[in-house]
């Protein structure tokens, strides 16, 4: 379960998700005492594996708040938290924000990450921002996609807005009919020409192994390619943890 706060107080989520409306602010309490209530349904449920990550979008409104957010997600009951920059390059922090988030992270490195608490950097503020995209086809969107609040199925995050790729309402009909189906189909087609200008890390890295898959499994076939990846796994060149996250080991095995 991946949940976007993006604030740590109920006037910037109101602000940023609604236009300053007062609603906003109920919505923002709401969306804390949900994720807690989920979090101990987990706990006293046997064997789960569920995990609960919520994301932050760094903006010039809302970047004081980051320590705060991590320090209620993590009493929430939020196993990671991912920071990212604005995907559109249109509200970036300037370099004197950007300095302050960088002390803001690792404070909360320092003060609240731990074994049950993940912070992932999907975008380093300490780097100059890079959102450029590096592929040419969008593999990973046969893995993943991405629901908005309308109930509708898009190819990512980067879709789900008035006008966006959809492939159909995810409420209104069967989850899987919808992605079999001939809308996501055709709109796999056209990805990523369809897409913003811009893209993240993940999707730069995910695709860029995609492709090397795909080259091994076209010339050794899919067979000798699982064996690589088995391979891999059994000689610890990935570590993966509850948060979803999977660490190349740093001995240099991978």
């Amino acid at each position: 379960m991946h949940v976007s706060l993006d604030a740590g107080s109920a006037d910037a989520y109101a602000l940023l998700k609604v236009e300053g409306r007062s609603s906003g602010r109920n919505q923002f309490r709401a969306a804390l005492e949900n994720i807690g209530q989920l979090a101990a349904l987990r706990s006293s449920t046997v064997d789960s594996s569920l995990a609960i990550n919520s994301s932050f979008i760094l903006y010039p409104e809302n970047y004081t708040e980051v320590y705060r957010a991590a320090a209620l997600l993590k009493e929430s009951g939020v196993d990671t938290m991912r920071l990212k920059r604005d995907i559109s390059g249109a509200r970036l922090l300037n370099p004197d924000q950007a300095a302050e988030v960088v002390d803001l992270i690792a404070a909360i490195r320092a003060d609240l990450v731990d074994d049950d608490f993940h912070l992932v950097e999907v975008h380093q503020m300490s780097l100059p921002p890079d959102l450029t995209r590096h592929f040419s086809a969008c593999r990973i969107t046969r893995l993943v996609a991405a629901v908005g609040s309308d109930g509708h199925m898009y190819p990512c995050n980067y879709h789900p807005r008035p006008g966006g790729a959809s492939y159909g309402s995810a409420l209104a009909g069967q989850f899987g009919a919808v992605w079999e189906g001939d809308t996501r189909a055709r709109l796999s087609r056209r990805l990523p020409a369809i897409c913003p200008p811009v893209c993240d890390p993940f999707k730069n890295r995910s695709n860029a192994l995609l492709e090397t898959a795909a080259g091994v499994a076209a010339t050794d076939g899919t067979e000798r390619l699982l064996e690589y990846v088995n391979a891999l796994v059994e000689a610890g060149a990935y570590a993966p943890d509850r948060s979803g996250r999977s660490e190349v080991v740093p001995d240099g095995r991978a």
